[in-house]
């Protein structure tokens, strides 16, 4: 019951039930596997030479999307009397007019989102969610996803230069980073265009689920959309980061081989 609330607390208290009461025919993959399938931009012409742009991300992609047009937005200036929503849209048109001049470049730099996760929730031992600074709720496989390609402060509710990190370190190194690049020469998927520094680094063996060590030969880098196709549950990898497959959905598996400068070119 959520009598006396106001609609954005009920609505609050909804969304933490069904984290916390999650459907027993569904794994967590499979539930942010369908919330993705959601998500979706469009553009429909108004005829007054205005353009109405609609559309949902999941809410791990619209805090990234939100966090990056607040940055080029940068500060309040003095006599500047646009609305959020104004500023936004022309952060968003700065952005895209930077990518067709060729002004942006890729690198390491993580937008900070703040999510606090009781330790249990994260590492799947109990069900839950995690909540922004905001206090949107995050189901925890869209935080596990995050934390893949984040920095990690971690303040828990619950009772090296050297390539091969293992199990010390959850977020590959610079020197790991640098390697990669030279190594996968962009997103491994086959026929991904994606340059390696738009790339993000992910764990062959998953860190969480299959305590998957921060070596080279098991990180490997992917696009944003391939990243997350990767983590399907109906989508499996095979090998390692020197001799990498994948399974499809619909049963094929093909390989992914590595197609930078010190790659060792070996299809599975």
């Amino acid at each position: 019951m959520c009598k006396g609330a106001t609609p954005s607390e009920a609505t609050d208290a909804g969304n933490m039930f069904q984290q916390l009461y999650p459907p027993a025919d569904q794994t967590d993959a499979e539930r942010e596997h369908a919330r993705r399938q959601k998500r979706g931009i469009r553009f429909s012409d108004l005829g007054d030479g205005m353009t109405r742009v609609d559309g949902q991300l999941t809410t791990s992609d619209a805090m990234t999307v939100e966090n990056a047009l607040r940055a080029i937005t940068g500060k309040p200036l003095g006599g500047d009397d646009r609305t959020r929503e104004q500023k936004h849209a022309d952060a968003l048109v700065m952005l895209a007019d930077a990518y067709a001049k060729g002004e942006i470049k890729g690198g390491r730099e993580r937008p900070t989102v703040v999510v606090t996760i009781d330790i249990d929730v994260l590492e799947g031992r109990t069900p839950g969610a995690g909540r922004s600074s905001t206090g949107e709720v995050i189901p925890a496989e869209i935080v596990r996803q995050m934390c893949t390609n984040a920095n990690i402060v971690r303040l828990l509710t619950s009772n090296s230069v050297p390539l091969d990190l293992g199990r010390s370190q959850r977020l590959a190194s610079d020197a790991q980073y640098k390697a990669l690049l030279a190594r996968d020469g962009g997103c491994r998927f086959d026929g991904c265009q994606m340059p390696a520094d738009w790339c993000q680094v992910d764990h062959i063996h998953e860190w969480d689920a299959q305590n998957g060590p921060t070596d080279l030969h098991l990180l490997v880098l992917w696009c944003v959309y391939h990243h997350s196709f990767r983590h399907r549950p109906d989508v499996h990898l095979h090998g390692d980061a020197n001799n990498l497959s994948i399974t499809l959905p619909d049963g094929r598996t093909m390989p992914l081989p590595a197609r930078g400068p010190t790659s060792q070119n070996k299809a599975a």
